[in-house]
């Protein structure tokens, strides 16, 4: 037997046996307690992140009821074991649909082809260089506004999120493949799609450093990739257009952030507390 069915083999195992029923009590009880909406939901994502270990997909679509019975899921379970304990409260939430920079893989980007071949164009969300991601933007009654949580990776908050997932120090390893978020797009429950993309990935980007990085001369470069790569990106997640014929703006986002990261670090730019 090949040492990579082996581990293969004994990872299964071992998430199969680690793996519990995940107690909606229990998570519901830490959801209740009291505090803000955004301190509720704060301690919610970090129960489920404790709770639900994360694991890879397997294109298998679970009622939140067998996600709770397996007890761990991919980002999207997370997200729907999430979205149910905060709607059984009566919070607003929205489903929020995102796509990362990763380093290069042949590997991921056959898997990806063959999936384009079996699905459509909706598949090519991953690919060589890049990989898609799926979280929740929940209401906050008292700033009127949306703020993030992902329980898969254990974040909660607009500034949380910004360090995790785009600051340049050093990543946890939650997020160690994800070099950086380059689409973000929320759906509403009618399934209309609301562009974040600007929010998050450059006036949320650009604040959290104290509107620092604008003067950066990797900036316009990398707000130019941005807003290039929204449309296309919502016209693929609608099966409309096939990223993988996308391999240059791809790379052009990549080298946009990898020279935002080396000037921002040779002044010494730090995200605000």
């Amino acid at each position: 037997m090949r040492l990579a069915n082996v581990l293969f083999i004994s990872a299964f195992i071992s998430v199969s046996l680690g793996a519990q029923a995940l107690s909606p009590t229990e998570a519901g009880r830490t959801l209740d307690a009291p505090g803000t909406v955004p301190a509720r939901v704060g301690r919610l994502v970090t129960h489920l992140n404790r709770a639900m270990p994360f694991v890879a997909t397997d294109y298998r679509n679970r009622t939140v009821e067998e996600i709770l019975q397996r007890g761990a899921g991919n980002c999207a379970d997370h997200a729907r074991v999430l979205r149910s304990l905060l709607e059984s409260r009566g919070i607003q939430v929205r489903w929020v649909q995102e796509i990362n920079l990763q380093a290069p893989s042949e590997r991921r980007q056959a898997n990806a082809a063959a999936m384009v071949q079996k699905r459509g164009a909706q598949a090519s969300v991953f690919g060589r260089s890049h990989n898609d991601h799926r979280w929740l933007e929940v209401w906050d009654p008292q700033t009127e506004s949306w703020f993030p949580a992902d329980s898969s990776i254990g974040v909660s908050g607009v500034d949380a999120w910004i360090h995790r997932r785009l600051g340049f120090s050093d990543r946890p390893a939650a997020v160690a493949e994800m070099i950086a978020p380059v689409f973000v797009e929320a759906l509403t429950a009618d399934k209309a799609q609301v562009p974040r993309s600007s929010a998050y990935l450059i006036e949320g980007f650009n604040q959290a450093y104290g509107g620092r990085l604008a003067g950066l001369p990797a900036w316009p470069a990398w707000v130019a990739s941005v807003k290039a790569l929204e449309p296309l990106a919502s016209g693929a997640f609608r099966s409309e257009v096939d990223l993988h014929g996308q391999g240059r703006l791809f790379e052009e986002l990549a080298l946009a952030y990898s020279r935002l990261a080396a000037e921002a670090q040779a002044l010494n730019l730090v995200p605000r507390p």
